[in-house]
């Protein structure tokens, strides 16, 4: 279950997403997680510390420069510096099972991905970046 989050993501994208652009600012919603990732000397672990169910909050606006602390679901207070944010909007429904839960996406909505790396290159899925991705966000001008 823990490589999960990884695979869906991966997914995603190609499942129907038209727009994706870099944002430097968006309004949050209430459905959000946490998936962070370790690197070890011969792999890279990746896992999930707050799922879209878990209680917490996000600040309603978050910006490229930020940083969120949030309890993860031992209860420990952990920070994320969002260093970029991608923002997609689904171009058709999307409805499919991974690890054995179901996933589904209507036309339209959209998500966004809070990143930690350092670099846009580091983003890649390759790279198993940690994240934060917000379902329902909103970009701002």
């Amino acid at each position: 279950m823990k490589f999960l989050a990884p695979i869906l993501l991966l997914l995603v994208p190609s499942l129907g997403l038209t727009e994706e652009r870099w944002v430097a600012s968006i309004g949050t919603s209430s459905t959000w997680a946490v998936f962070p990732c370790k690197n070890y000397w011969v792999t890279n672990v990746c896992g999930t510390d707050k799922d879209y169910s878990g209680a917490g909050s996000l600040p309603p606006v978050v910006s490229v420069g930020d940083t969120i602390t949030y309890s993860d679901k031992e209860g420990k207070r952990k920070q994320f510096m969002v260093r970029h944010i991608n923002f997609f909007v689904f171009e058709k429904d999307v409805d499919f099972k991974s690890g054995g839960k179901r996933h589904t996406a209507k036309k339209g909505e959209t998500s966004c991905m809070l990143y930690d790396a350092k670099s846009r290159a580091g983003t890649r899925a390759t790279e198993y970046p940690s994240k934060i991705v917000i379902k329902d966000c909103r970009v701002l001008r």
